[in-house]
């Protein structure tokens, strides 16, 4: 998947990749994890949010949580 990065794309990716969470976000904080991956995906220099490292998902998510 190769998409632009910002925040609207992020939310789509975002909200396809945790489909199948139940009561993610009411657990996360959308807008933060949003910026945030878009953000990280610039700063690694990245053309798709499926490349982002595992680790750094994680500490989005972390840092995220309401």
């Amino acid at each position: 998947m190769t998409t632009e990065i910002n925040y609207q794309t992020a939310l789509e990716w975002l909200k396809n990749h945790y489909k199948g969470v139940p009561g993610i976000w009411e657990q996360f904080d959308q807008n933060t994890a949003c910026e945030s991956l878009a953000d990280t995906a610039v700063d690694l220099n990245l053309t798709s949010y499926d490349d982002i490292p595992v680790l750094d998902l994680m500490c989005i998510m972390a840092d995220s949580r309401m």
